[in-house]
C-alpha cells in the first residue's frame, strides 16, 4: 500500500509541474525498479523513463541510458511504475 501512495504522489507532482514547465522543455527522469508498460506480457526491471516537457522521450534499461545534466531525478527504483 505504501508503494502505491508513493507512485500516485509522484505522478501527481510530475503532472502538476507539466502545465507550468512544458514550454521550457524541462527534463524529468524516473528510475523504475519494475515497469509495467501496458503493452507487453511481462514487466521490465531497472528501467529509466526520460520525460522532456510533457512527453515521454525514452524508456530504456538503466545501464544504457544517458541522464541529461540538470534533469530532475525521481527515484522509484524500489517501486513498480504503471502507465497513467
Amino acid at each position: 500500500m505504501k508503494h502505491w501512495l508513493v507512485v500516485l504522489t509522484v505522478v501527481g507532482v510530475v503532472c502538476a509541474g507539466w502545465g507550468q514547465e512544458s514550454s521550457s522543455k524541462s527534463v524529468t527522469v524516473i528510475r523504475a525498479g519494475t515497469l509495467i508498460d501496458g503493452s507487453s506480457n511481462s514487466s521490465r526491471r531497472n528501467q529509466v523513463i526520460v520525460i522532456r516537457g510533457n512527453q515521454i522521450a525514452e524508456v530504456a534499461d538503466a545501464a544504457s541510458v544517458h541522464i541529461p545534466d540538470g534533469a530532475e531525478i525521481i527515484d522509484l527504483s524500489q517501486a513498480t511504475v504503471l502507465p497513467g
